[in-house]
């Protein structure tokens, strides 16, 4: 490690204080007797990302034999994945099995290493777990290099209050994310029983459109001095157009006017449905009034007169909808390509003006306060980051 350690934390290599064990998998894989309905549990990586810090389940099992296989796992356990999504730790709370994709820390050391400590330090060298991975069918460590990284050892005590902190903060976070998703949920339930609880008259999203079409497939080969913005998929976030980070296109004034994005337009993502509201703000926020939308995104406008663009962005976030759109989809590969036909013939309930803008409001007060969540959970995580890089550093030590 590079960063200057105290003097008495010594910096040391992770195989010298726990053995590193790498799983095993059952071969040949796709042989059903190494599986079962119940019994021992085989982590999978969608476990682990679905997981906060304790594995409590598995959604497959492996026999009497495919346990014998592989590689067992207990109560207390540390383990890492190494393959596709590298350097994701958790502890184990069950009696499970890894496949090759994870290490297990076995036998740690516990009179010189604390294993939440090592826990949080693992977190912290997942870039470096990420850089030293091989590349191939998908990206993959080996025991061998885990144990060689090299981790920082304060005092045993130290270590502990280290752990005590960092987990504070986990702790914060998920009772954050927990707001966030029941707020989330909230405004769903909320959408739904509005626009479809009333008994609207039900028209097509093509009885209402002034226009729609598809983005420009313009290179973003410009700088933002000469170019102009191009809104692409990773500006759409949670409903709300990000303008952080923008790509620049060098393209004529006719393709300007033909492919701008105007306040109150709604675009939507053509491989997931998607919808974002444009709004005001943001545009305004960066002093832009036109801004190119990409090929993969679609731009809807509205007729003023018969419907408020609020409105009917709330009605895509609908649960209706949304199975609507991915049903009328065409697939290709597991991917969904939704077109202007598509949407088009998309039927949403449609009350008066007066009544969308009572809807409107109703809906976008449960948005905020969705949104306001989510910051927070942003906003812890990245107080944790800077945590982290400061007390595992010995930069900030934490008081006895």
């Amino acid at each position: 490690m590079s960063v200057e350690m105290p003097e008495d934390w010594p910096v040391v290599a992770i195989g010298s204080l726990t053995r590193v064990k790498r799983g095993a998998s059952p071969r040949p894989i796709k042989d059903p007797r190494w599986f079962s309905d119940e019994g021992h549990g085989w982590v999978r990586i969608s476990d682990v990302t679905a997981s906060d810090r304790v594995l409590l389940q598995t959604t497959q099992y492996l026999s009497d034999a495919g346990k014998a296989a592989s590689v067992e796992i207990v109560p207390g356990d540390l383990i890492m994945s190494i393959c596709g999504t590298i350097g994701r730790p958790l502890f184990s709370g069950i009696h499970a099995c890894i496949h090759d994709g994870f290490v297990a820390f076995k036998e740690i050391d516990k009179s010189r290493l604390d294993p939440t400590y090592l826990y949080f330090t693992l977190q912290a060298q997942t870039r470096h777990f990420e850089a030293q991975s091989q590349p191939g069918t998908q990206r993959n460590l080996n025991s061998a290099l885990v144990g060689k990284t090299e981790i920082p050892l304060p005092p045993l005590a130290e270590q502990r209050r280290i752990a005590e902190v960092l987990r504070s903060v986990d702790e914060a976070i998920a009772a954050a994310q927990q707001a966030a998703d029941h707020s989330r949920a909230l405004q769903a339930s909320l959408i739904t029983a509005q626009c479809y609880g009333h008994g609207h008259e039900m028209v097509s999203l093509g009885d209402v459109l002034t226009d729609i079409r598809y983005g420009t497939s313009a290179k973003c080969d410009a700088s933002e001095a000469d170019g102009y913005p191009v809104l692409r998929i990773p500006n759409v976030v949670n409903g709300r157009v990000e303008l952080d980070d923008l790509k620049y296109a060098s393209v004529s004034d006719a393709d300007l006017r033909r492919f701008s994005l105007e306040p109150d337009d709604i675009v939507v993502v053509r491989t997931n449905g998607n919808p974002a509201y444009i709004g005001r703000s943001a545009l305004i926020a960066k002093g832009m009034m036109t801004c190119m939308f990409a090929s993969y995104l679609i731009r809807m406008r509205f007729d003023e007169r018969r419907a408020w663009s609020p409105y009917i962005y709330a009605t895509l976030n609908s649960q209706p909808v949304r199975e609507k759109l991915l049903k009328a989809a065409t697939t290709s590969a597991g991917n969904y390509n939704i077109n202007t036909a598509s949407l088009k013939g998309i039927t949403i309930p449609l009350p008066s003006l007066e009544v969308q803008h009572q809807i409107g409001e109703v809906i976008q007060a449960a948005t905020e306060a969705a949104t306001a969540c989510e910051n927070e959970v942003n906003s812890s995580q990245q107080v944790k980051v800077a945590l982290m890089s400061d007390l595992l550093s010995g930069r900030v030590r934490v008081p006895s």
